[in-house]
Parts: structure tokens; C-alpha cells; sequence
């Protein structure tokens, strides 16, 4: 049986990877942006991102 805090642990491992994992897909993104600068809809999507992000900061507010 795993204890709660094992699980704690293991989710925040998995976490602060997915955390580099949008790092490094956000360098990317902005790579692509840079080559279509006229392109809203690279603008829409960091808008989308933003978004759900602030949602996550304020679900750990609570």
C-alpha cells in the first residue's frame, strides 16, 4: 500500500517534469511564432495557456 506521502512525492516528480516538458515545448512554440509574426493565433494559444495556468495557481491558493 502506498502512503500519502509516497504519492505526494511521485506526483510532484511527475510534475516538475511536465513543468520542464512545457518549458521546452514553450521555446518551441515561440521559435515557430517568431517565424510568422504575423500570426495571431500563436498569441491565442499562450491566451489558452495562460489561462488554464492561472487556474492552477489559483487551485493551490485555496
Amino acid at each position: 500500500m502506498t502512503t500519502a506521502q509516497a504519492q505526494y512525492q511521485a506526483r510532484q516528480v511527475r510534475i516538475q517534469a511536465l513543468v520542464v516538458q512545457l518549458q521546452s515545448t514553450l521555446a518551441s512554440h515561440s521559435t515557430k511564432a517568431a517565424s510568422q509574426p504575423l500570426n495571431w493565433g500563436y498569441a491565442g494559444d499562450l491566451g489558452h495557456v495562460e489561462s488554464k495556468l492561472q487556474e492552477l495557481v489559483e487551485f493551490f491558493q485555496n
